[in-house]
């Protein structure tokens, strides 16, 4: 009977925790005081997803709630850039393109850890009214702790303070050699930076082993080879290196690769194995499921706190977390930016 009393229990907290809820972000410009020299700031919001800003873990059994912000990112983040008391002799204006903003938690035997991954360039406006760049921000920024969901949230607002006090202090003379940009220019930088990037702009990616990103960029493999793909299970894409002179084959391991090609397609290596990467506009995609960290959490402490059956149902607890993931390349570093979940 205490077995069936505890299975119901269990049941009822994992319907609990399949109705996710959303957690909304909160944010706040007022900054430790800077004097700002700037006067206009604009915004140009990026992100892939502005309904997607990530997971955070709530509650004993880790309920996932989804990272919102009611409102516009870019007219927040806006005001973290200018104050009143900007200085009218140095005022100018500045751009600010966001590219990432994405906060994801995992959970180990004790302990979490929270990442805080952020993109962002800061574009000066020049004497001539052109713009150059002031700095980029392209990082992750991890919490660990027992409980780091009101650590990691909070980050985002001391990343954002830090980012506008370095933009405060520096120097507008050091960009005097600065590639510039009109503000046009900065509204499609994506674009044209594409341009001249090989990988983006090539009829056909040339077949071999792509140790770095870096030689994906100019679409020249560490080692041109043939590449055989048995790509008959999507979900489990085997990847072999073809030796002719001896007839034979041998089964490449993503460890120590970036992505190979078949001179026809490419495949991204990532820990869990192969996948294909397409292009949709002017950008490259690849689908993957989540982490293990992520499917497995909580089914540890079901284990342990009510046996074989409470490790079924805590692990039913995850069942509402995405199973796969839909990342964007990152065109200049190769990182992968998660745009979608869509399983």
């Amino acid at each position: 009977m205490k077995q069936l009393y505890l299975i119901l229990f269990l049941f009822f907290v994992s319907v609990s925790a399949s109705l996710a809820q959303d957690h909304y972000l909160e944010l706040n410009p007022n900054c430790p005081a800077i004097q700002s020299p700037f006067t206009k700031v604009q915004v140009i919001d990026n992100l892939a997803n502005k309904d997607l800003l990530g997971f955070v873990q709530k509650g004993a059994f880790n309920r996932r709630e989804q990272i919102r912000y009611d409102g516009s990112i870019a007219d927040t983040l806006g005001k973290y850039f200018i104050t009143n008391n900007s200085s009218d002799e140095k005022s100018r204006e500045l751009v600010v393109v966001i590219n990432e903003l994405f906060l994801s938690e995992t959970t180990g035997t004790f302990r979490e850890s929270g990442s805080l991954k952020l993109s962002i360039r800061l574009f000066s406006e020049n004497p001539d009214g052109n713009f150059s760049e002031l700095f980029s921000i392209d990082s992750v920024y991890t919490v660990k702790g027992m409980d780091v969901t009101k650590k990691l949230l909070r980050s985002v607002n001391d990343q954002f303070c830090k980012i506008s006090e370095k933009a405060a202090g520096f120097q507008q003379k050091n960009l005097e050699s600065s590639r510039s940009y009109t503000l046009s220019d900065l509204y499609m930088l994506d674009h044209l930076e594409k341009l001249s990037v090989p990988f983006y702009v090539a009829e056909k990616p040339v077949g071999g082993i792509y140790r770095q990103y870096n030689a994906l960029k100019v679409n020249k493999p560490d080692e041109a080879c043939e590449i055989f793909v048995d790509d008959a299970n999507p979900k489990k894409i085997r990847v072999y290196k073809l030796y002719k002179i001896k007839n034979r084959k041998f089964r490449l391991d993503t460890e120590g690769i970036y992505a190979v090609c078949n001179g026809e397609r490419v495949y991204k290596a990532t820990p869990f194995g192969f996948y294909e990467v397409r292009k949709t506009g002017t950008d490259f995609f690849y689908d993957r499921p989540a982490s293990i960290s992520e499917a497995n959490n909580g089914s540890v402490v079901g284990a342990a706190a009510f046996g074989l059956a409470g490790a079924v149902l805590a692990s039913g607890l995850m069942d509402n977390r995405p199973k796969v993931y839909r990342f964007k390349i990152n065109y200049r570093y190769g990182n992968s930016i998660p745009v979608a979940a869509i399983q």
